[in-house]
C-alpha cells in the first residue's frame, strides 16, 4: 500500500484507506477543539495517524499531547507525522490498547 501527502494539511496517509478522509475533516472539527486554547497535556486515545493529537499541538504552543495507536501501520504513520511536523518535542507516540487486562 503506497503514502501519499495531503500537503495542504501536511499528513502522510495510506492510499486506499480512510486516513485521507480523517485530514480532509479537520476543518469541520465537530467538537470544536480548534476554538480553544489548550495548555498542560492532552491523550488522544485512539490517535490513528495523529490528525487530531498533532493538530493540537500545532495550534497550541503551550500543549503536550500522548497519541495512543494500537495499530502497527497507524503508529508508523503517527510518527512520521509527528517527526514532519517537527514536534517531537510535544507529541508522544504510544503504541498500547486503552482498557482493561484480559478484555
Amino acid at each position: 500500500m503506497g503514502l501519499e501527502l495531503v500537503e495542504e494539511q501536511g499528513f502522510w496517509c495510506r492510499q486506499g484507506t480512510v486516513d485521507a478522509n480523517a485530514v480532509f475533516a479537520l476543518p469541520d472539527d465537530e467538537y470544536d477543539l480548534w476554538r480553544h486554547r489548550w495548555s498542560g497535556w492532552a491523550i488522544d486515545v485512539g490517535a490513528q495517524i495523529g490528525t487530531i493529537g498533532i493538530t493540537l499541538a500545532r495550534n497550541n504552543p503551550e500543549l503536550r499531547v500522548v497519541c495512543v495507536e494500537a495499530v502497527p501501520e497507524s503508529s508508523d504513520l503517527l510518527e512520521r507525522n509527528i517527526a514532519a511536523a517537527g514536534l517531537g518535542d510535544r507529541v508522544v507516540s504510544v503504541r498500547a490498547i486503552a482498557g482493561r487486562p484480559g478484555q
